[in-house]
């Protein structure tokens, strides 16, 4: 097998949003945690170590906007929650700023896993169905 042949098994070719991936991340949690065939794994391992970045970087974005457009809660000594609530107004625009975000194609090229590749797995349908993005026939 050629190298750019190993590459394009490895990394893929889907265009995935950023929101397949956030709905998509305990799905990998769990199909990372199956005994899978050596390369499959590989692929696996290799896509979720190099989307950490992007994630903890939409975490971070996500939590600036929670923080400029929420109200910080306290409880009844005065003490901050850590919860925020939003007025109607800006939990509108935090919702239109962070599904802008999600809607963007993620920097990322995603593994294509053949269905014969999760043959002998046992994972719940919820859990597959939140990686079809990932998954062909």
């Amino acid at each position: 097998m050629k190298n750019k042949e190993l590459k394009t098994l490895v990394e893929g070719k889907n265009e995935v949003k950023l929101r397949d991936i956030i709905n998509g991340l305990e799905s990998l949690k769990i199909l990372s945690e199956q005994k899978l065939p050596v390369f499959t794994s590989f692929k696996v391992s290799l896509f979720i170590k190099n989307v950490n970045p992007i994630i903890e970087t939409y975490g971070k974005e996500r939590n600036k906007l929670i923080q400029e457009l929420g109200t910080l809660i306290k409880d009844k000594d005065g003490k901050e929650t850590g919860n925020y609530n939003f007025s109607k107004e800006n939990g509108k625009e935090f919702n239109e700023k962070i599904n802008t975000i999600l809607d963007e194609n993620a920097d990322i090229k995603t593994p294509v896993l053949a269905l014969k590749e999760l043959e002998g797995i046992s994972i719940e349908p919820k859990y597959l169905s939140n990686l079809t993005w990932m998954i062909c026939e």
